[in-house]
């Protein structure tokens, strides 16, 4: 059997750990690739934080998800009587980068 470098076993297990539990998530410096949690990234995207090259940046960001649930707080209001409804964001997590999440919120309305 090779041997098998621990930050590749590190990566594989992240994906492991990230199926069962989906509290788990990642928050990189533009290192996922040599932290190997770039595969963790690529399987649950909506749980990788990478505040780019800004560690002071991710420290917040993981200082702020230590402190509220990493989940937006949302309800659905109807917003004409064609039955069409919105979602409405009333709270999100400290420090999320809200472009990015506007982005990913009309990928997702694209993708259904």
């Amino acid at each position: 059997m090779a041997a098998k470098a621990s930050r590749a076993a590190f990566g594989e297990a992240l994906i492991d750990l990230g199926a069962r539990d989906e509290r788990i998530v990642t928050v990189d410096a533009d290192l996922s690739k040599s932290t190997m949690t770039v595969g963790f990234a690529k399987a649950y995207p909506s749980r990788a934080f990478n505040v780019g090259i800004a560690e002071s940046g991710m420290i917040g960001l993981a200082a702020g998800l230590d402190k509220h649930a990493i989940r937006a707080r949302t309800h659905i209001e109807d917003i004409d009587k064609g039955g069409r409804q919105a979602i409405i964001v009333d709270e999100i997590p400290y420090q999320v980068n809200k472009a990015n999440l506007l982005i990913r919120i009309g990928e997702l309305v694209r993708e259904k």
